[in-house]
């Protein structure tokens, strides 16, 4: 059995993303605190999600990295400059040092949308297929073809939350919001797509 390597931020597309991987693979996390605001919500989720999955046979735990990652005049507050650039390749570093030939995101833009402000270059299929290339030539033994894998591209948010469902999950206990507060804002992108989902979840 392969092992491969999740980006787990707590939110509901990571935790779709590592349910998915571990019906046929192991799965060594990693979360990224790199300073983003609401990172104390989402480390306490991802807490929640080891303690779900604590007796899985395939579950290896979370390592917890830390990274000082800088931001600038941005188009929408969502987005980090590169961050998913930079996290992948914090994956890719733990997955070489374990062993782990596949990467897994919860990415989920299979392709680019124009004139939608939310769908970023560094999320799509075509970013993490370019990044294998990156990967591949940049070690240094010249052998290692590692995979980025998106086991929810192409999904919708309702998908996604019946997949949690099903897996037992509460959905109030994880966080996709992008605001630091105490419960999530209900007026960011995320926290408006989530509602969405949740209404016609239950149509």
């Amino acid at each position: 059995m392969t092992t491969a390597v999740v980006m787990l931020s707590g939110g509901y597309d990571s935790v779709a993303a590592l349910e998915m991987t571990l019906r046929d693979r192991r799965a060594a996390c990693i979360f990224v605190d790199y300073g983003q605001p609401y990172r104390l919500q989402e480390k306490r989720a991802v807490d929640i999600v080891a303690e779900h999955y604590a007796d899985h046979p395939h579950f290896l735990g979370v390592r917890i990295l830390r990274l000082d990652m800088l931001t600038s005049d941005v188009p929408v507050p969502e987005y980090v400059p590169l961050r998913n650039l930079v996290i992948a390749s914090a994956a890719a570093n733990v997955a070489q040092s374990i062993g782990a030939c596949e990467v897994v995101t919860g990415s989920k833009t299979d392709i680019l949308r124009p004139g939608d402000p939310y769908s970023f270059r560094d999320s799509c299929v075509q970013f993490y297929r370019m990044l294998e290339k990156v990967v591949f030539f940049a070690t240094e033994s010249g052998m290692t073809a590692l995979r980025f894998e998106m086991p929810i591209a192409g999904w919708d948010k309702v998908q996604v939350l019946k997949l949690l469902t099903n897996a037992g999950f509460d959905l109030a206990s994880l966080w996709s919001c992008y605001r630091d507060s105490i419960e999530p804002c209900g007026t960011c992108h995320h926290c408006i797509e989530l509602a969405h989902a949740r209404e016609a979840l239950h149509a």
